[in-house]
């Protein structure tokens, strides 16, 4: 990983920036705070993880978003019997992409439901901090909890729409 950060940084400010790039770099090990690099399980005995999804990460990606979410609920789906799922959608999105997007924001709604319905996690609010941080894992869009859980040692995974 560092060497990958390394090419890159050198590929962009050019050959000559090589030697600041492999000084500044570094590679921290840290200590998780769970056994064996393992995510806690809840009394149900499922890992708990942080489904974030924020209006920038949406309106961004507009063209693919709701084929990313649909593939992304479909994976929760998938594992409902041993992942126990937290969507947070920040709160803007209601107003912003109601407003700009209107096909995507009636296309996340939609999925929202079928989240409900089918049972496969709980939908929570940023208001909800204490839920948000007691979860093992975070994976979706930039928010302000991802500091929260590196600083724990706990998995943060930043969702790619294009892929």
């Amino acid at each position: 990983m560092r060497q990958m950060y390394i090419e890159k940084l050198t590929e962009f400010a050019g050959e000559n920036t090589r030697d600041l790039w492999e000084q500044k770099i570094k590679v921290i090990e840290k200590k998780r705070n769970f056994t064996d690099n393992a995510m806690a399980l809840d009394a149900k005995g499922k890992k708990r993880i942080l489904f974030y999804i924020s209006a920038s990460g949406l309106m961004e990606n507009s063209d693919v978003a709701a084929d990313k979410l649909r593939n992304v609920v479909d994976i929760f789906a998938e594992y409902k019997d041993t992942m126990d799922v937290y969507w947070c959608v920040q709160e803007s999105v209601n107003t912003l992409l109601s407003e700009v997007d209107r096909e995507l924001f009636c296309e996340l709604k939609k999925m929202e439901q079928r989240f409900l319905i089918e049972e496969i996690g709980h939908i929570c609010s940023e208001k909800d901090r204490k839920e948000l941080l007691s979860c093992d894992a975070y994976y979706g869009d930039t928010s302000p909890v991802i500091r929260e859980f590196r600083n724990a040692g706990k998995p943060v995974m930043i969702m790619d729409y294009r892929v």
